[in-house]
């Protein structure tokens, strides 16, 4: 599929931590169309399908948050935003790529490419969060404040 094949070239070109960034927005994606199918059929058998390919999905983000706000840990404040900002686009062009081929099983399950789009999004800045709020190395990270 023109899709994959994008993923995998993508993937060739880029070093391990952007490779897990390459991998992760396909599986971000993933998420999100799979809750898509799950909730929208009412196969017994696609449902199950579904529903274990999500539970696979949310291991294999979890396992990329974690060595990704490792990797990225070290990287200046410029270079982590100048990352952050490059996936954005990347993912934005995945999203769209998604959409564009899909859009009419997004339709048939009642769910506009608007709504998916902005599923997307939600994704994208909850996984973003998570592996670049906070501090690089170096820089302490504050105190928790406790109020009496």
């Amino acid at each position: 599929h023109w899709v994959d094949g994008g993923f995998r070239l993508l993937r060739r070109l880029v070093r391990l931590s952007e490779d897990l960034v390459a991998r992760l927005t396909p599986g971000s994606i993933a998420r999100g169309y799979f809750r898509v199918s799950h909730d929208a059929l009412d196969d017994a058998s696609v449902k199950a399908v579904c529903a274990q390919i999500l539970h696979d999905e949310e291991g294999h983000v979890a396992f990329h948050i974690d060595y990704l706000r490792r990797a990225f840990a070290t990287c200046s404040v410029p270079r982590r935003a100048l990352l952050r900002g490059a996936w954005r686009v990347l993912f934005r062009l995945s999203a769209l790529a998604v959409i564009l081929d899909h859009r009419s099983f997004l339709n048939a399950c009642g769910v506009s490419t608007a709504q998916f789009w902005w599923d997307c999004e939600l994704m994208f800045d909850d996984v973003a969060a998570q592996i670049f709020a906070f501090a690089p190395s170096g820089v302490p990270e504050p105190e928790p404040v406790t109020i009496a």
